[in-house]
């Protein structure tokens, strides 16, 4: 038996659990004949305002670029969290993460697992008949951690790693991918779930290959970091012309491109360097694209969150009634992209490395709060990193700046985070039992700190 969702209601921007759904699997249902195949590339620390899609100047990505080049882009997408468990749980879930469990309210790193009874959008997929495949690079998104949980064929790459120390290349993920399909069943939709961690920290592109990369009044980190997205477009491209030339094209095909989160890189300098302690657009911006069967094109107003995508997925299937969903269906954005979301806030939160926080945005305003009890601000002035600010503000720069206060939008978040806290709570401080080895590639990709 498995449970679906817990189904949600939203009432003045805070999202309140009112009943809970059981729903039993005893295997596929029905397999339409007219269902398209469906492609999820996640691109771990993709920085939203680097790639094409957001005015940067530089060329990152041109190859997929070219490829999205044909379907819509949402314009104003925010991510769930600012780190890549809770916000991969947001995507294949369609809920936040904090109703999954999946924040970390411990001091220390608490490896909070996927529940089983969440029904991922792999169990959605499945149940419709589709041969679901799975490959990830970031240790985050392993089985140790339940996000396996209705795929025929999953493997973390990261598994591979030696010595805890050496990034799987986007490349390989790629490469694994494709093997994997040649022994598909025929006549069979299929669902590929691909996370790429090229752009995440540490970068493996020397100083030298990183100052063409970047602006003369720009850290030379930044310049490192667009070269790894360069890195990063390559071996995407390597997967679509693969998927290609084994008849996974737009033509039969649903290609969705997102972000799990971005990256500070101290710039700007109040930003932090890496991810899972701030939430400034630098971070909480999504990367969301599609292209493909039933897909419009142009730019989607509006705003939109993490936890829209899977159910805009099934919408799109014509299977939205399979889940009781936090997010909301977009689908009708996708079809036209003339027709705003019509979502009037998203949130994110976090809790990393003793960080409590939240964020609230609404089309024109934001607003960002610490619930924590000051010890997360206390480290980041003890290690002279950027201290969080709290604030609200309008949304016209990356600088918090001295816009005027929204106290009713910060009212609307107080009230969405003691929701949503206990929610959390429900769930109690259980963990993995998480390998030594996959415990060190955690830590070289910084997550028992700051990364």
């Amino acid at each position: 038996m498995k449970r679906a969702l817990a189904a949600l209601l939203t009432t003045a921007g805070v999202v309140v659990v009112v009943a809970t759904v059981w729903v039993w699997r005893s295997g596929p249902t029905v397999v339409r004949d007219d269902l398209p195949n469906v492609v999820l590339i996640v691109l771990c620390s993709t920085r939203a305002d680097m790639t094409p899609w957001f005015s940067d100047s530089f060329d990152t990505m041109p190859s997929l670029q070219a490829a999205m080049a044909d379907g819509v882009v949402f314009e104003d997408g925010i991510t769930a969290a600012p780190w890549t468990r809770p916000a991969v749980t947001a995507i294949v879930s369609g809920a936040h993460p904090g109703t999954l469990g999946l924040l970390e309210p411990l001091p220390k790193r608490s490896n909070r697992v996927v529940p089983e009874t969440a029904t991922l959008l792999s169990e959605h997929l499945d149940a419709l008949g589709f041969y679901t495949v799975a490959r990830s690079a970031n240790p985050n998104v392993s089985r140790v951690f339940g996000f396996d949980q209705g795929f025929d064929d999953f493997n973390n790459l990261s598994e591979t790693w030696r010595q805890g120390v050496e990034k799987i290349p986007g490349l390989e993920v790629s490469e694994s991918v494709l093997a994997s399909l040649d022994d598909r069943p025929a006549d069979t939709p299929v669902y590929v779930q691909a996370v790429y961690v090229d752009a995440h920290q540490p970068f493996d592109v020397s100083r030298r290959t990183g100052r063409p990369w970047r602006h003369s009044n720009e850290p030379l980190r930044v310049g490192r970091y667009r070269a790894m997205l360069r890195k990063l477009d390559a071996a995407v491209s390597a997967l679509i012309v693969g998927l290609a030339e084994r008849d996974i094209t737009p033509e039969n095909s649903v290609f969705v491109v997102v972000n799990d989160h971005g990256e500070g890189l101290i710039w700007p300098t109040h930003h932090g360097r890496g991810h899972g302690r701030y939430l400034y657009p630098s971070t909480t911006k999504l990367v969301w694209t599609m292209t493909g069967v039933g897909v419009d094109s142009g730019r989607i107003q509006g705003l939109a969150s993490q936890v829209d995508i899977a159910p805009t997925l099934m919408d799109l299937m014509g299977e939205l009634g399979a889940g009781s969903w936090e997010g909301q269906s977009l689908a009708a954005s996708v079809r036209d992209a003339a027709v705003p979301t019509g979502r009037e806030r998203a949130f994110s939160a976090t809790m990393f490395s003793d960080t409590e926080r939240g964020a609230v945005f609404s089309e024109s305003a934001a607003c960002l709060h610490d619930y924590g009890d000051g010890t997360a601000q206390a480290t980041e002035l003890g290690r002279r990193k950027p201290v969080f600010e709290a604030s609200c503000f309008t949304r016209t720069t990356t600088e918090l700046g001295t816009a005027a206060a929204h106290p009713e939008l910060g009212a609307e978040l107080d009230a969405w985070w003691s929701d949503m806290r206990g929610r959390l709570d429900a769930w109690g401080d259980s963990g993995a039992d998480v390998p030594a080895d996959l415990d060190a590639m955690l830590h070289a990709l910084g997550y028992t700190d700051d990364p």
